[in-house]
């Protein structure tokens, strides 16, 4: 969770693509992740950083 005092300065963006500047920089070919259909706000960051939705996962839950 980010603070709301430090939202939309583009630090996040910032960090990951730095991150995976690193990653290729240290032979890595591919970046995965996982992420909830529902955080718009994580999926526009990672689009923003050219990352493509290969799978919607599908999970069930249930209280017992």
């Amino acid at each position: 969770m980010t603070l709301i005092e430090v939202r939309q300065q583009g630090i996040a963006k910032h960090l990951l693509h730095q991150a995976l500047i690193y990653l290729k920089n240290i032979g890595c070919e591919s970046a995965e992740l996982q992420v909830e259909t529902a955080n718009s706000s994580a999926l526009s960051l990672y689009h923003a950083v050219g990352f493509k939705e290969v799978l919607e996962e599908v999970r069930y839950e249930r209280d017992l």
